[in-house]
């Protein structure tokens, strides 16, 4: 699809964030940017208020439970989309229950790629 390149400045620490992970998924940085892109820009206008708002105002322990809950309820949609679609989800891999806490960022990436996986 013929696209328009748009220029963004980024941090180290975010550039670096950036290679990490598309290094590990396999996926081209632009591509992210731009997924990450339309995802927040698709958002309602208020979840982009506080999610703006939580980047410059918030201390990382904050804007941690709301990445959190934010991949939480992504997992919960992608599961919800498979039912819907009539695709098997396996109870018996599943976590026990979306709404306990996934205490970790390996849980949440575990859990991640077994929903994508079926």
């Amino acid at each position: 699809m013929p696209g328009k390149t748009v220029s963004s400045h980024f941090d180290v620490d975010l550039v670096s964030l950036l290679e990490d992970v598309a290094k590990t998924d396999g996926h081209a940085p632009s591509r992210l940017v731009s997924t990450g892109s339309r995802i927040f820009l698709s958002m309602s206008p208020p979840a982009r208020r506080i999610a703006i708002a939580m980047e410059g105002d918030s201390t990382p322990a904050e804007r941690d439970f709301l990445l959190r809950h934010i991949s939480r309820a992504a997992l919960v949609a992608y599961r919800t989309i498979l039912e819907e679609r009539n695709m098997p989800v396996h109870e018996a891999d599943a976590h026990a229950g979306t709404n306990t806490d996934l205490l970790s960022e390996e849980e949440i990436e575990a859990e991640a790629v077994r929903l994508c996986a079926t």
